[in-house]
């Protein structure tokens, strides 16, 4: 099955407001977007092939070496290189997480054994489960979100350090992770050094709102790096691409301002949210909130639908392994387009 993803505008009018895509709402850093115009020239020419002027600036900003990070057009191409490491072999996977995971192992050949986050536990990481299994089976490693998409939860860093003695790879997507208030403590990038198996994927689309150009990177010991480059075709990075990621080390100033908005919207949000008697939460840590109708009368798809007759996208969870047609994903944005919509969605909720 093809994943889904949100996002998808396209289908529907020009003035709805998305809230499927977890994209901060500030919009585009404004020294971003000014580099972006100021270098349209540049597409004159070929990107350095070896993004030199990028991978240092990155480098310098997460205390790594410039040959332990490999660009990607976004994250999601990244996963799809990382997966070759995976061909024919056999990888657990929790769920539910982002789709692109098991659709990249399977067109690798590889065996997915999916274990299941439980809604009792507020879809936690099941981790003893998984090594269980690992200490039974002979797995080359496994694809773990945090915080998790489509729930938000994260499962403390050193709780996973286990897993890494049992795999020969183990994968941490980091998107989120800069919603954080102690991403510090939680990312897995400081123990770069010490953990030979480890691969951290990073996405610069989602908090600095850059969907469109398409950035990401990884950061893995330098001969999973060497061995994953070899796969990757010539200029993955385009030059606008390259120079706005060049730039968003020095994004200090935005990100005080987002995380400080990103933390006053949210809590409002889901108390906004939580006076809805329809409805369940499941707040998470990300800058997105998973929601469960309680109601028999409609699913998510009608819920969706009927949202956007009123100007509004919602993300239906239906495609996600382990939910169902009662779950849908909200993203949080400007406290006065949460208000909004929460009045939407109550109108919606109550009409039927």
């Amino acid at each position: 099955m093809k994943p889904v993803h949100g996002g998808n505008i396209y289908d529907y009018q020009e003035d709805i407001v998305d809230y499927s895509s977890n994209i901060n709402p500030r919009g585009l850093p404004p020294k971003i977007a000014r580099a972006i115009k100021s270098h349209i020239g540049e597409l004159a020419k070929y990107p350095d092939i070896k993004y030199r002027a990028l991978k240092n600036k990155l480098a310098d900003w997460q205390g790594v070496e410039p040959q332990q990070i490999l660009l990607g057009n976004g994250a999601a191409e990244l996963i799809y290189l990382v997966a070759e490491l995976f061909r024919g072999k056999k990888a657990i996977l929790p769920q539910p997480t982002f789709s692109e995971y098991q659709a990249a192992l399977a067109a690798k050949n590889c065996q997915c054994k999916l274990i299941y986050r439980q809604e009792e536990d507020n879809f936690a990481l099941p981790r003893d489960k998984m090594l269980a299994i690992l200490n039974k089976e002979e797995i080359a490693g496994s694809f773990i979100c945090r915080p998790n998409n489509p729930d938000g939860s994260l499962l403390a860093r050193e709780k996973l350090l286990p897993l890494l003695e049992k795999c020969e790879y183990v994968v941490i997507d980091e998107s989120f992770i800069e919603y954080l208030t102690r991403e510090e403590s939680e990312s897995f990038i400081p123990l770069i050094e010490e953990q030979q198996k480890l691969i951290i994927l990073r996405s610069l689309t989602k908090f600095y709102a850059l969907p469109g150009l398409r950035l990401g990177y990884l950061i893995a010991p330098k001969p999973i790096v060497k061995k994953l480059a070899a796969n990757q075709p010539p200029w993955p990075i385009n030059t606008l691409a390259a120079e706005a990621g060049s730039l968003i080390p020095e994004c200090k100033k935005y990100r005080q301002k987002t995380l400080t908005g990103f933390q006053k919207a949210k809590v409002s949000f889901q108390q906004q949210l939580a006076e809805l008697p329809q409805i369940k939460i499941f707040p998470g840590e990300a800058n997105f909130i998973l929601v469960k109708l309680k109601t028999d009368d409609f699913t998510a798809r009608d819920l969706q639908q009927s949202m956007v007759a009123r100007g509004f996208l919602l993300r239906n969870c239906a495609s996600f392994a382990g939910l169902n047609e009662k779950f849908f994903r909200l993203a949080v944005k400007e406290e006065a387009d949460n208000l909004k919509l929460t009045k939407a969605l109550k109108a919606v909720l109550e009409d039927k």
